[in-house]
């Protein structure tokens, strides 16, 4: 289990530390060597990138591809000081603004419409609000906590074939960062 939930006397125990990068990276690992194949393929999303490039270290023999899906070129000062400053936050004042703001319009509220394009269907986007009222503000807080991005070197190491795919159509102000021109240009290294 991804967030290694533990039940003890009718009380929910989670560790901190289980939320860091190389914990989920670990747990990864364990799940697929449960699966053991001489070849295999990494597809990896957003902070799945990160995950990805890490638990591939892992696997160098029997990784033969991978796929970045908007994949975050870099992450900024100021973004690390927003994560420093969210972290601050007490988790009610977090859940206010999540159920007031970003969950505001439903189906079409801006907490579904960053995950999905303008023209899905209701029922996706039924799902996707669903989950994301499912997602817990201290597990969303905790894996913030323990987010380790990927380095220049960590690309360097990747040595299959990658591919790297943006998602939108049209970018808005300050989401460059996601295409794959400025990662490409930031990371040369990987001679695409």
């Amino acid at each position: 289990d991804v967030e290694k939930v533990i039940f003890q006397k009718g009380k929910l125990q989670v560790k901190i530390n289980d939320y860091k990068t190389e914990s989920l990276v670990d747990d990864l690992e364990e799940l697929l060597k449960l699966y053991p194949s001489e070849t295999m393929v990494f597809v990896c999303h957003s902070y799945g990138c990160c995950l990805g490039t890490f638990l591939y270290q892992r696997f160098k023999t029997t990784v033969k591809a991978m796929t970045f899906i908007s994949v975050k070129a870099d992450i900024s000062e100021k973004e690390l000081l927003q994560r420093k400053k969210i972290q601050s936050c007490p988790d009610i004042f977090f859940d206010a603004f999540r159920v007031l703001f970003d969950r505001r319009g439903g189906v079409n509220s801006h907490s579904v419409n960053r995950m999905l394009h303008k023209d899905a269907n209701v029922g996706l986007r039924t799902k996707q609000l669903k989950w994301n009222k499912q997602s817990k503000t201290f597990v969303w807080k905790r894996m913030l906590g323990g987010f380790k991005w990927i380095s220049r070197d960590d690309i360097r190491g990747i040595q299959c074939p990658l591919l790297l795919i943006a998602g939108q159509e049209v970018m808005r102000q300050g989401d460059e960062e996601h295409s794959p021109e400025i990662f490409m240009a930031r990371h040369p290294e990987i001679g695409l």
